[in-house]
């Protein structure tokens, strides 16, 4: 089916979404050749220069075939937070539309998804790297549970939604709260006066859980052999700032205790680290899903194919051109 922003309710976006490894990149790159479409980062590690591998981002024939966007846009070492990339990614959006094509947005960042698909208008505050880092390093010393303790003391609510491995969101709502006195629960409240500027239609890519875990598996292998662990050493070179982004990314985040150690070649350890990176994935997988299908809006593409999905979401565009 071709399709163009001519069509009838042509202020629509798509987000293309899913557990990782679930076939995204390639579905929204037949997608938008498909529909005229260009494809919108919403992955908020790929967003970042030199996190190539790790993060299966798009390759220089991918993006020579369809045109990208908001790939590549910051460096590793820089602070980029939810209301940065919605403001960007809403003006891109609307950017596309106004070339005739559609937005594809592909990407798994559920805070990324829920703020375009459900209009989430954010309060200005600028970050403060010197109190992220106090909370940071307060977070290394006490733990993911003091510090929820520590946010149940003015917000009982958003304490019970967080789980102590939630670092960076611990971290920024005590940072917001710092700065503005603002609670999490008050600033969801506020954000979602408006709702969203345009419909944004989320598909999700489904898989049987035990294929989804062999495709896992299979992609860090691919990942090692295409040289993971030299770009996750160059990259800490590079950027050696403790709050870099590599340093909470899967892919990354996995190697930095095995470059402190002297014996850093023994292979039985550089083993548990793939070990450790292919159990990360799975378990970013079910918290990826998990998040989903807590989403009313989400249409789940059941096709284990790219040609299955397409032919899903013609489907659905057809029905949603009739109403």
């Amino acid at each position: 089916m071709s399709m163009n922003a001519n069509n009838k309710r042509d202020d629509f976006a798509i987000i293309i979404t899913g557990p990782t490894a679930s076939g995204k990149s390639d579905l929204a790159m037949q997608l938008a050749d498909e529909m005229n479409g260009i494809i919108i980062c919403c992955d908020s590690m790929q967003i970042y220069r030199g996190m190539d591998i790790g993060t299966a981002k798009p390759t220089a024939a991918d993006r020579a075939a369809v045109p990208h966007r908001l790939f590549d846009i910051r460096e590793p070492n820089s602070i980029y937070n939810v209301s940065d990339y919605v403001d960007l990614a809403r003006r891109t959006a609307a950017e596309v539309i106004a070339m005739g094509k559609i937005p594809i947005f592909c990407g798994g960042t559920g805070q990324y998804i829920s703020a375009l698909a459900e209009g989430l208008q954010f309060i200005s505050v600028p970050a403060d790297r010197s109190l992220r880092l106090h909370l940071e390093q307060e977070y290394e010393r006490l733990g993911g549970e003091a510090m929820l303790l520590k946010i149940a003391e003015f917000d009982q609510l958003a304490a019970a939604k967080l789980a102590p491995r939630d670092r960076k969101r611990i971290v920024r709502a005590l940072e917001v709260w710092q700065q503005t006195g603002l609670t999490p629960t008050e600033i969801n409240i506020r954000s979602r006066i408006n709702g969203p500027e345009r419909e944004y239609l989320v598909f999700a890519c489904n898989l049987p859980r035990q294929y989804l875990y062999e495709r896992i598996n299979h992609r860090v292998d691919l990942m090692i052999a295409a040289g993971l662990e030299a770009e996750a050493r160059q990259i800490r070179q590079t950027y050696p700032e403790p709050d870099a982004a590599f340093t909470v990314a899967i892919g990354y985040k996995e190697w930095l205790p095995y470059f402190d150690r002297s014996d850093e070649n023994q292979p039985a350890d550089r083993d548990k680290v793939v070990d450790k990176i292919r159990q990360n994935s799975r378990n970013y997988a079910k918290r990826q899903l998990s998040l989903l299908r807590g989403k009313s809006y989400v249409y789940w593409l059941n096709g284990t194919s790219t040609g299955e999905r397409i032919e899903e979401i013609k489907f659905i565009l057809r029905g949603r051109k009739t109403e």
